[in-house]
Order: C-alpha cells, then sequence, then structure tokens
C-alpha cells in the first residue's frame, strides 16, 4: 500500500547534451513550473579535476558546471545539490571552487561545501566526495496596492566555506585571501568543524 504522497508517475529521462538542452525543456519533461523544483541533484563532470589522473586545469569538460548554474539559474529549485571529485578543491590554489561558489551565489542562493566521507554516514566505503549545497534567498515584496508578490531568488546569497580552506590556501592566492577581508566575515563552530561566512560573496 502505497503512501498518499507517494509519487506514481514514472520519472522524466532525457538522453541529451545539456549544453544544447534549454531549462524550459527539462521543466517541460518533468511537468514543472520555474521554483516548482524541490532539489536539483547534479554531478558536472570530474576528469579534469580529479586526482587519479592529470589535473587539468584547461580540460573543457570543466566548464560543464556552468550548464548546471545555467540550469539553476533559470529554474529555481529551493535547494540545489552538487558533488564532485575533492581534487576540484586544489584548482588554481583554490581558486576554481571560490568562483563556482560566486556564480551560484548570484543566482540567488546560500551556498555551502565541505569535502565529506561516504563511509562516515553509513556507506561501506571509503569515498571522498566535495559536495556544494544551496538554498533559495526570496524576497517577499508588499506594494502600497495590489496583492503581495514573491521573488525567487531575488536575494544574492552568502557563501559559506570550511575554516581549513583558508588555512590551506590563503597563503597561496592573493584571491582567496581576499575574500577574508570582505566586510561582515564570521567565523562559527559547527558539528564538520571551524567554518567561516561570508556575506554576499
Amino acid at each position: 500500500l502505497l503512501p498518499s504522497w507517494y509519487q506514481k508517475r514514472e520519472p522524466a529521462i532525457m538522453q541529451v547534451d545539456i549544453t544544447k538542452t534549454t531549462t524550459a525543456e527539462i521543466l517541460a519533461a518533468a511537468d514543472l513550473q520555474v521554483g516548482e523544483a524541490t532539489t536539483l541533484e547534479g554531478g558536472f563532470p570530474c576528469q579534469g579535476f580529479s586526482t587519479a589522473g592529470k589535473l587539468m586545469i584547461n580540460d573543457p569538460r570543466n566548464q560543464l558546471y556552468k550548464e548546471c548554474v545555467r540550469v539553476i539559474r533559470e529554474a529555481l529549485p529551493r535547494s540545489f545539490m552538487l558533488e564532485n571529485v575533492p581534487g576540484l578543491i586544489s584548482m588554481k590554489n583554490g581558486e576554481i571552487i571560490v568562483q563556482i561558489v560566486k556564480d551560484l551565489v548570484k543566482c540567488g542562493y546560500n551556498v555551502s561545501w565541505d569535502i565529506l566521507n561516504a563511509a562516515d554516514y553509513g556507506v561501506p566505503q571509503n569515498r571522498r566526495r566535495v559536495f556544494i549545497i544551496g538554498f533559495r534567498k526570496d524576497a517577499m515584496v508588499f506594494p502600497k496596492k495590489g496583492n503581495a508578490r514573491l521573488h525567487m531568488g531575488a536575494i544574492r546569497g552568502d557563501g559559506d566555506f570550511p575554516r581549513w580552506f583558508f588555512d590551506r590556501w590563503a597563503k597561496k592566492s592573493s584571491k582567496v585571501a581576499a575574500l577574508l577581508k570582505l566586510p561582515g566575515v564570521n567565523s562559527y563552530e559547527h558539528s564538520q568543524g571551524i567554518r567561516v561566512m561570508i556575506p554576499q560573496i
């Protein structure tokens, strides 16, 4: 017996080139409108970032993360989770992950990331991966006349980084070090360790 909330419809499967597929086509396949998706989950190609091969900054596949950013910006899901290999963090002395966070923050999301090991979450495998998560920042507008209006993703988000990232890369990259000098930077304790929140990075 299925619960009342169970989605009985078969999932929509699209075997397409993401660079040639519009966000409107993706939403239509899922029978969703802009802003209706609860979560967008993705893993952009990692070959150029992987420490198992050669760290290749100019690998054209590295730019496919921008397609994830595009779909997030246009579909405006309530949240997202992106996954990649730990080698992503060391690219250009930490500057690549900073740019990715900035691009996602501009879409109107609070963004945080860290490296997690699947073995710590009940999976019988040592598998370390970078997880980037975001939650949409909306704004409610109350005009003098007419109905209130919800503007989805209207507010530029904040970037949330693990403290160890700056300990490791701030001395090697002036761009990474400059983040710590931005106004409103705040360090705080978290179950995963000390984190650094940078408002509207």
